[in-house]
């Protein structure tokens, strides 16, 4: 009921407008600025990340995107953004160890 008279005491459009606009832009703000950590050692962030869907590559040319990443990062690995996670890509012979011997990463345990 509170919400209905805060919306009604907006009056014009314009105003309703103006306070949607606002409130989108402070969310994607946040979004933008809360999703942009990495933990201490990741490998460096990759360029062209969208809040909340991370790069568009990922999602549309994932074997381009991969050797893309791998080839601008100098060791090879790269992170990047899905949502909230953050994504750790790997690559070469280190890594492919560092992937298949870590008990952090065992897909058996869950």
């Amino acid at each position: 009921m509170a919400l209905t008279e805060a919306v009604q005491g907006l009056g014009t459009s314009q105003a309703l407008l103006t306070v949607l606009s606002l409130a989108l832009g402070i969310i994607a703000v946040y979004l933008y600025v809360a999703g942009r950590y990495l933990p201490e050692g990741a490998p460096p962030l990759v360029k062209g990340e969208w809040p909340l869907i991370g790069p568009t590559d990922f999602w549309t040319r994932r074997w381009d995107f991969f050797k893309e990443a791998t080839k601008a990062s100098v060791n090879g690995n790269f992170t990047f953004h899905v949502g909230k996670h953050v994504v750790v890509g790997v690559s070469g012979d280190d890594g492919r160890r560092a992937f298949m011997e870590s008990r952090q990463l065992d897909a058996s345990s869950g």
